[in-house]
């Protein structure tokens, strides 16, 4: 049996985490077939990954199950043997990130994501693609998108897997990519077993009323049952409205296979928006969600515009990031993957969570304590010194001084008591001693 690895999901700390402590119980003079069904995620993190599977002494062979999209084509080309499966698709672009601050600040970034995109040039110089080529995936001007095929003629796998079944290897539900996907490739994906009905007339040669009527009732079957088994794929069951949709679709005699897939499209892509590909900054330490939460706080009062005198090391990379793609990479930490990728999804997924809400009520302590802080002592004209001219008696008034706390026994009552207003005299008096000193003290 060959040692088997698989990727699934999004990549970040805890996909690199679990490589390398899988890895670690693999025997090293074997192969390893890594399987990745993946729409990205982390940079630093699938960099990580690539070069702990290239790395491996006897070699890996990388196999796409369903989608290797942005980082994850990266880890593809680990494999001195990389497979697709025929349905697979693989997606590559350039590097992307959330920014936010001074003109410097975002330069930085951007100057960050050209090495970025430079190291990642070097892994797909595997293809056998000239660098200008690479370069041109990597531009930033749009996804590039291959199918199974298209991925082996440009070299970023080097065999198809055959499948048995023609269902396609995608993920249960269209919107569970973050990447917006060309219409073209995922309506090939729905009507790949569903062709255009081809109706066969049971007597070609008869045009009378009785045979044509039977090869229209023959089309109108196969065409509802084409829409029935669109509606039956995957990546359709469970979305919101499909039912309704599939009900609609079967009504109108004119609605064809074709026209219910894109139909479908509208529907899974509803809700969806691009998003860019995840940055996991490096917190460095062992309790790296400790590091995020202290990071995170130092972050947002900073952004509040309250000074910190010391922030964690790790705010400088927080920065960079919008306070969903913070939350995003939060829940990444924690292992966890929001059923609704958008915004209001990702924020509320995180405030369930029980350390995050911790951290807003850290920045808001501390910004009420800073507030505090800063604002004018009024107290003081009440409490500043006060000159007397004179040795007369002085007086000072205690304006609503209130009761002396009593104890309550067991069982007792409490004893009423009033708000009052009391005074303080006092004056001014000479004190002195008169000291006599003989020769014998001297």
């Amino acid at each position: 049996m060959p040692q088997k690895l698989s990727i699934f999901g999004v990549i970040g700390p805890q996909t690199l985490d679990t490589i390398r402590f899988q890895l670690d119980a693999l025997d090293r003079s074997a192969p390893v077939v890594v399987e990745i069904n993946s729409d990205g995620g982390s940079v630093s993190d699938g960099i990580a990954v690539y070069n702990l599977l290239r790395t491996w002494p006897a070699g890996v062979i990388t196999e796409v199950v369903g989608w290797a999209l942005s980082i994850a084509s990266l880890i593809l080309m680990a494999g001195k043997t990389r497979r697709a499966h025929e349905s697979a698709l693989v997606m590559v672009h350039a590097p992307w990130t959330s920014a936010t601050g001074n003109a410097e600040e975002l330069r930085g970034t951007a100057e960050l994501l050209d090495q970025v995109r430079e190291t990642m040039t070097h892994a797909y110089l595997g293809t056998g693609q000239p660098a200008a080529v690479i370069a041109t995936w990597l531009d930033g001007s749009k996804d590039q998108w291959f199918t199974a095929r298209e991925a082996r003629a440009r070299g970023l796998v080097t065999e198809i897997v055959a499948e048995v079944s023609q269902e396609p290897a995608t993920p249960a539900n269209a919107q569970a990519t973050k990447h917006r996907i060309p219409p073209h490739f995922l309506l090939a994906q729905l009507s790949r077993s569903n062709p255009m009905p081809q109706v066969n007339h049971p007597n070609p040669g008869d045009n009378s009323a009785e045979s044509i009527r039977a090869a229209a009732i023959q089309a109108e079957g196969l065409r509802r049952n084409s829409i029935v088994s669109l509606f039956a794929k995957p990546i359709v069951r469970g979305v919101p409205g499909a039912a309704e949709l599939q009900a609609q679709c079967e009504r109108d005699v004119n609605c064809t296979p074709q026209a219910a897939g894109m139909k479908i499209l509208d529907l899974c892509g509803r809700d969806a928006f691009p998003i860019g590909g995840s940055y996991t900054p490096n917190m460095g330490g062992d309790d790296r969600i400790s590091d995020f939460r202290a990071a995170a706080a130092d972050t947002l009062l900073a952004r509040a515009g309250i000074r910190v005198a010391e922030p964690h090391p790790g705010a400088r990379d927080l920065a960079r990031m919008g306070f969903v793609a913070m939350a995003e990479t939060y829940l990444s930490l924690t292992g966890k993957t929001p059923a609704d990728r958008t915004s209001g999804g990702i924020v509320h997924a995180m405030l369930t969570t029980s350390d995050f809400p911790s951290v807003l009520g850290n920045v808001a302590n501390k910004s009420a304590q800073r507030g505090y802080q800063m604002a004018a002592s009024g107290h003081r004209q009440f409490t500043s010194e006060r000159d007397v001219a004179d040795f007369r008696l002085q007086t000072l008034v205690n304006l609503s001084e209130t009761p002396s706390l009593e104890l309550k026994t067991e069982g007792s009552e409490y004893r009423h008591g009033a708000l009052s207003d009391s005074a303080m005299t006092f004056q001014l008096a000479t004190y002195g001693k008169a000291l006599k000193l003989s020769r014998e003290m001297l």
